[in-house]
């Protein structure tokens, strides 16, 4: 198993589930579940696939973890691996303790902070550079909203969630994809099976 550290997380290939302690439920949707675990004493987060799962949602999972080890940057949630084994598949993650979801319903009674401004405009900074960093690397997110993006404990924002990413390389978009209210109107314009223009892709890089 290869290694190479970044910062105090470890970045690693391919771990056994036998190596994970795995905890609490972190949130789960229709493609499986995301859990709290240790690995090797380093608490981490690991999103896995329900067992009873269609090829096709295996290899979405696995070009995701293909993109993301490529991703290193500060504002972009780190991947440190992949558990593939006993018949089970998951993307190992740094675990970060809340999103900005979390924190703007939190701070709806809060408002009267002095720096409640200041932050947000420090988080939206480091929401710009992660995608940044995306767009050096032709990457397009296609989902970007406050809950893909999380924030460590001294509130440095990093995006998260690519399992709709795709690169410029996986040739152009067909339909709209995404979550509605925070989707680009060209995107929303886009019919099933309609594909988007140029524009439409490039505009995708700053708004999805």
């Amino acid at each position: 198993m290869s290694s190479v550290v970044g910062g105090s997380m470890h970045v690693v290939n391919l771990v056994s589930w036998k190596e994970l302690v795995l905890k609490e439920r972190l949130g789960a949707g229709s493609f499986g579940e995301v859990r709290e675990a240790m690995y090797n004493s380093t608490p981490c987060a690991i999103k896995s696939l329900r067992e009873a799962t269609r090829p096709a949602a295996l290899q979405e999972l696995l070009n995701e973890f293909e993109l993301t080890m490529r991703l290193y940057h500060p504002n972009v949630l780190l991947t440190m691996g992949i558990a593939h084994d006993d018949g089970k598949t998951g993307i190992l993650m740094e675990l970060m303790p809340a999103s900005l979801l979390d924190v703007l319903h939190h701070h709806r009674q809060r408002e009267q902070l002095a720096t409640w401004e200041a932050s947000l405009v420090l988080i939206a900074l480091d929401v710009a550079k992660g995608m940044a960093h995306l767009q050096a690397k032709d990457v397009v997110h296609r989902d970007l909203k406050p809950g893909n993006v999380l924030l460590t404990e001294h509130w440095v924002a990093k995006v998260a969630d690519f399992g709709t990413a795709l690169t410029k390389y996986a040739g152009q978009a067909e339909g709209a994809t995404g979550t509605p209210p925070y989707m680009a109107p060209e995107f929303i314009a886009l019919t099933s099976g309609a594909k988007a223009k140029p524009t439409d892709a490039d505009d995708s890089r700053v708004d999805a």
